[in-house]
């Protein structure tokens, strides 16, 4: 009946009441899946047509909460946490996903997650683990630019001038250029 209701209230664009009615779904389940997917449902009806990050990330981490591994709010809330610059919590999220993802099928992602937590990991000042990262990226994509610029000024960093410098070069080469 909730559901219904919620569908009936979706297609009228009373986004408000949607939210409280997936909300309500989520409460009254028994079932930890459902309860998660509901609140996973609110979130991004929160984020999509209210656009509250905060009640967002409320919703999504509950989702973790009812289903302590459930990928699609994890990711969400690295997203978020990462764009809200909040460090330790995107990392905690990236390290999961990480430790859950595929090379074989979802290196692009890795590639991406490996990166994001190098420069994390240089926004909380451990240069020696930041290397680490965009080593791990790069082994993943060697042409993935922004790991590319974040392994050379790593490597720079860490004393090994020629080494950055190389990347440095490698970045000019793939990079396009523009003569204005």
């Amino acid at each position: 009946a909730i559901q219904a209701l919620a569908e009936i209230r979706r297609d009228q664009d009373v986004w408000d009441e949607v939210i409280q009615l997936e909300t309500w779904e989520a409460e009254y389940t028994d079932d930890a899946t459902a309860r998660a997917e509901a609140y996973y449902r609110a979130a991004h009806t929160t984020l999509d047509h209210i656009g509250d990050v905060e009640a967002g990330i409320v919703l999504f981490e509950k989702a973790v909460e009812a289903v302590s591994e459930h990928e699609a709010a994890i990711r969400a809330l690295a997203d978020l946490y990462y764009m809200n610059q909040q460090w330790e919590r995107s990392e905690q999220h990236l390290e999961f996903l990480v430790d859950h993802l595929s090379p074989e099928t979802q290196g692009d992602e890795l590639c991406r997650f490996y990166y994001r937590l190098a420069y994390i990991s240089e926004k909380l000042g451990d240069e020696a683990l930041a290397l680490e990262r965009y080593l791990a990226s790069h082994a993943i994509d060697p042409q993935y630019l922004h790991t590319l610029e974040g392994l050379a000024g790593a490597l720079i960093g860490a004393e090994l001038e020629m080494i950055g410098l190389r990347y440095i070069f490698l970045i000019c080469l793939i990079s396009p250029i523009r003569v204005v």
